[in-house]
């Protein structure tokens, strides 16, 4: 008899512990979801956990951070809160979780618990306009030339249009996300100017926001020049134009390498295809010397000015052309 009841005994604490670990997993969550696309604005909502009589919602907790490694407590809010915006940087992309508190009551004593809403590893502002848009390099035997810029991180893709240089669009295209972004064009005219304009996409249940486009970026490469010769203690650079430019700056060197031995010795404008030059380091050129030389492309927009540096160098008296 004896063992019975103590078996009574354990059965009815044994029951009493599955009742009490039922009914403290008897609330109910509802995810988290972000609510639409905003400019330097994430707004996440849920819908308040259900509560048995035995239990008392006391308020949540919201973590955020660039990842799931470094969140951190962003917000801590009321019982009667159902949504939250973080304020971030436009073009931000962020972790966000949200964790609720409650009170447990038994017959004998009451209990502090915690739950999960929910979490977004992917929370994210509306794109912003891309920058830091550049030609990357200029291949002239491939006629191709590469470009770059830095990336949006609430990006999905990028959108990227070029121009010819009256306007005409010649290629669309799209680049999903990546942490180095970039984009190569392969149908380039060594002697022709282009224009390049990229923007940013992101995408949230199904709606795609584009970002603004980009400022305009002009692609083009250095002229290649056709001939140089000293004659009477003068050095005359003639080139192939490029369309489009708005003038030309002529530089020299004894040394061909590096780049930055060269001197500008002039600019002259976009009608002309060669240039005379008189005198380098104020004495005239010694056709018994060695002299280099390359023809630098310049591009006025405006107020800016742009110019398409050389990768190529050519020795005077010779045709070949010759890397940096």
């Amino acid at each position: 008899m004896e063992k019975k009841g103590i078996g009574k005994v354990l059965s009815v604490v044994s029951l009493f512990a599955v009742l009490l670990f039922a009914m403290s997993m008897s609330v109910f969550a509802a995810g988290l979801t972000q609510q639409g696309l905003q400019d330097g604005k994430i707004t996440v909502a849920w819908t308040a956990p259900s509560m048995s009589s035995y239990q008392t919602l006391t308020g949540y907790t919201v973590y955020m951070g660039t990842s799931y490694s470094d969140r951190a407590v962003a917000a801590t809010l009321g019982p009667g809160a159902t949504s939250y915006t973080a304020i971030v940087p436009g073009g931000s992309r962020r972790y966000i979780s949200v964790e609720y508190s409650y009170k447990y009551r038994s017959t004998y004593s009451e209990y502090d618990r915690t739950g999960t809403i929910g979490s977004l590893y992917d929370a994210k502002t509306a794109p912003v306009k891309v920058s830091g848009l550049n030609q990357a390099r200029w291949w002239y035997y491939i006629l191709s030339v590469d470009i770059k810029w830095n990336p949006v991180e609430c990006a999905d893709g990028y959108n990227i249009v070029i121009y010819d240089n009256k306007n005409k669009v010649i290629k669309k295209d799209t680049r999903t996300r990546s942490s180095q972004p970039s984009y190569s064009y392969g149908k380039v005219n060594n002697n022709k100017m282009y224009k390049v304009q990229v923007q940013a996409y992101t995408t949230l249940n199904g709606q795609t926001v584009n970002g603004p486009w980009s400022d305009t970026v002009f692609l083009f490469t250095s002229p290649t020049v056709t001939s140089s010769k000293i004659k009477n203690g003068k050095l005359t650079v003639k080139w192939q134009k490029v369309g489009g430019a708005t003038a030309y700056n002529i530089y020299v060197s004894t040394k061909d390498k590096p780049i930055t031995a060269y001197k500008k010795v002039a600019t002259v404008s976009a009608k002309k295809a060669s240039a005379t030059i008189k005198k380098f380091n104020k004495k005239k050129f010694n056709p018994k010397k060695k002299y280099y030389v390359y023809v630098e492309t310049v591009k006025k927009n405006g107020k800016v000015t742009s110019t398409s540096g050389s990768e190529y160098y050519w020795k005077v008296g010779n045709k070949n052309r010759n890397w940096f």
